[in-house]
């Protein structure tokens, strides 16, 4: 996923502002995550993270909770003081990752990826 980004999409997200966090291990970009204000106008939390991504090799060591924290920090300090984030549904690990975090659940929606559409879910967190 970090590779598929491209520099363009990168570059893109940067002069827009979004909020970009990296884990760097040994000079090899391993996970990131993206932040910044909820886009989903019929939600009440006014910070959302984008986007969590771990190279899977990296995964299940503590990494992503440490970005997850680390977003959820950068959106306090910035005045969001409540957050959402989208999982695909049939994401179990992400799912459990999230309600483990503190996330409840308060909405459904669906993503395309090119002619397949899949089920979402948004879990909602409070300052803290």
């Amino acid at each position: 996923m970090i590779t598929r980004r491209g520099a363009a999409w990168w570059s893109r997200a940067i002069r827009r502002g979004t909020g970009i966090i990296v884990i760097d291990v040994g000079g090899t970009v391993v996970g990131y995550a993206t932040f910044g204000p909820n886009r989903a106008r019929n939600l009440v939390q006014r910070g959302e993270i984008y986007e969590i991504y771990m190279r899977p090799e990296y995964q299940g060591v503590g990494l992503g909770t440490r970005l997850f924290l680390a977003a959820r920090r950068e959106l306090l300090r910035h005045g969001f003081d409540s957050a959402v984030v989208w999982a695909l549904a049939e994401n179990e690990g992400a799912c459990r990752f999230y309600k483990n975090a503190g996330g409840r659940k308060v909405a459904r929606g669906s993503e395309r990826f090119g002619d397949t559409v899949l089920a979402k879910v948004a879990f909602a967190f409070a300052r803290g």
